[in-house]
């Protein structure tokens, strides 16, 4: 059987680390090496896909959280990984999504002022903006990135398609979904456990640390308020 863990990314919850390792852990098990900061497949299901059935060495992959949404990849990514077609289902094959998890309120806050750090008060102020009809935000302060809205997302795209499901039960190599919602400051220790478990090799790089120290100074709290007064109902509604 082979297993593989499919890491979600989520701004402010240890996101860059996940990257770069991946990156790196793609350059070194598959000489797959990206020309942009991110590792192939991030933000691509058709290339996550391909890697998945070329890199057989490769037991990590990183994806941009939120990038299942059903109008930009609808069940491309799922509907791959189950092909028969693909050399991928040649094998049990057993997917392990991991998505991270933050306090909200605390995610928020940390979204905001990286906001802050990178546009300063411009930055603050399109967040405003954005805010008075209640859009989603912008750039890490995006209720569309917050990782429990992604996972309720995909697992509704994973459950919606039937007919998947039941080409799946027909099939002897039928792959395998399991979801995990982990505390994204002990992605170390969650990685460990599960590959000692699965008796995966470990996933090297995880020890590059970004991002620790940060400028001072933030958005204004009136903008903070406004992003909750939006959002917390549809979280409470997941």
């Amino acid at each position: 059987e082979r297993i593989i863990f499919i890491l979600h990314n989520h701004p402010k919850m240890a996101s860059t680390t996940l990257r770069r390792a991946c990156w790196e852990n793609l350059r070194s098990t598959c000489d797959v090496v990206s020309p942009k900061r991110d590792p192939m497949g991030y933000s691509n299901a058709n290339d996550l896909a391909m890697l998945i059935d070329k890199c057989h060495d490769t037991h990590h992959f990183c994806v941009m959280g939120w990038h299942f949404h059903p109008n930009n990849f609808p069940n491309a990514t799922i509907s791959s990984m189950s092909s028969s077609s693909s050399s991928v289902s040649s094998r049990p094959t057993t997917f392990i999504h991991l998505f991270p998890f933050r306090n909200f309120d605390d995610w928020a806050a940390s979204a905001m002022k990286q906001v802050y750090v990178g546009h300063s008060e411009a930055g603050c102020e399109e967040v405003a903006k954005r805010l008075e009809n209640c859009d989603d935000g912008w750039l890490e302060l995006d209720f569309t990135k917050y990782s429990k809205r992604s996972m309720s997302q995909m697992l509704g795209i994973i459950d919606e398609p039937q007919k998947i499901v039941q080409q799946q039960q027909q099939q002897q190599s039928a792959a395998k979904h399991h979801f995990l919602l982990y505390d994204y400051s002990q992605v170390h220790a969650t990685l460990a456990m599960l590959e000692r478990s699965y008796q995966v090799p470990r996933m090297a790089y995880l020890d590059m640390q970004y991002k620790q120290t940060r400028q001072d100074g933030t958005c204004s709290n009136k903008i903070l308020s406004r992003f909750h007064d939006c959002f917390d109902d549809q979280l409470l509604g997941l």
